[in-house]
């Protein structure tokens, strides 16, 4: 890991960090809990993937080989008196070369840019916009045959209809708020407000199979918040707070699958979350002798 960290003209400040790291587990065995849950007389019987109860292709994540790779910046800038400007920013990459099936790499990057405005110590206000990305990458092969599961024999791998899965994630979000204490009296108020819209794109491929790609699946979210905060006499406070929470879903597994969409299975007939309601609380603080 390494920091670089550097004022600038102006007041200014920025900062970068850079990260390596590798995860190793050359003692890895995949079967060992298969192995431990059954009599060494029928482990006898087993050979090849018999032995495990997952493919053996297939590594865990949380122990997978892995190695990684991060970027982190940042970068202050004040402007004025009461401006500021601070951007903030992130990039990350996960590859997993021992894994021959499953998860094969995970890309992230992140980026905020905040606004405030301060003119003085009893008023604070800020807005900021920021964007969000994920994108995935999974393998997997086609089976054949009436082989029981989930990989037995290895000769009902077709390994000639390998497929793979790229999933595409993004999040635009933004906000504003602001924070008063009024000078003359002991009264505090706050307002902030925020939105997010995120989508989610699923892109199949393979060499011997055909393939469609899967509706996108998105999520909104709007969120308000209002509160007032008056200070009594021995420093007890009394509070009123005011919060409008507006949530919107689409996911195609979920939306229009009926119960009895599957032959010989009854599902959940869930659906997408789609909700909004408010909160109005009130609070009293007594600050005990």
């Amino acid at each position: 890991s390494l920091v670089w960290t550097t004022p600038l003209p102006l007041g200014g400040r920025w900062r970068l960090q850079a990260q390596r790291a590798q995860r190793r587990g050359d003692s890895y065995a995949g079967n060992t809990g298969f192995l431990a849950g059954h009599s060494p007389d029928f482990v006898s019987t087993l050979a090849g993937s018999a032995l495990f109860e997952n493919d053996p292709l297939l590594r865990r994540f949380h122990v997978a080989d892995r190695d990684r790779t991060q970027w982190q910046g940042s970068w202050t800038q004040p402007l004025g008196t009461a401006w500021s400007l601070t951007l903030q920013a992130s990039t990350g990459s996960d590859r997993f070369p021992a894994t021959g099936i499953g998860l094969q790499r995970a890309d992230t990057s992140h980026a905020t840019l905040t606004l405030g405005y301060a003119p003085s110590r009893q008023l604070s206000t800020y807005a900021w916009w920021g964007l969000q990305q994920y994108r995935n990458r999974q393998q997997g092969y086609a089976r054949g045959g009436a082989a029981p599961a989930p990989v037995l024999p290895e000769s009902a791998r077709l390994t000639g209809n390998n497929w793979w899965m790229s999933t595409r994630d993004r999040v635009d979000s933004g906000g504003a708020g602001i924070e008063w204490q009024l000078q003359s009296k002991p009264l505090a108020l706050k307002a902030e407000a925020d939105y997010s819209d995120a989508s989610s794109d699923y892109l199949p491929a393979s060499t011997g199979q055909a393939w469609l790609p899967f509706p996108a699946v998105g999520t909104r979210s709007t969120n308000l918040l209002l509160s007032a905060e008056y200070t009594l006499p021995k420093k007890n406070k009394v509070g009123l707070r005011y919060r409008y929470v507006d949530y919107q879903s689409s996911d195609f597994a979920l939306d229009n699958v009926a119960v009895d969409t599957l032959n010989n299975v009854l599902l959940l007939g869930n659906t997408s979350p789609v909700f909004a309601g408010s909160i109005v609380e009130l609070r009293f603080t007594a600050l005990l002798p």
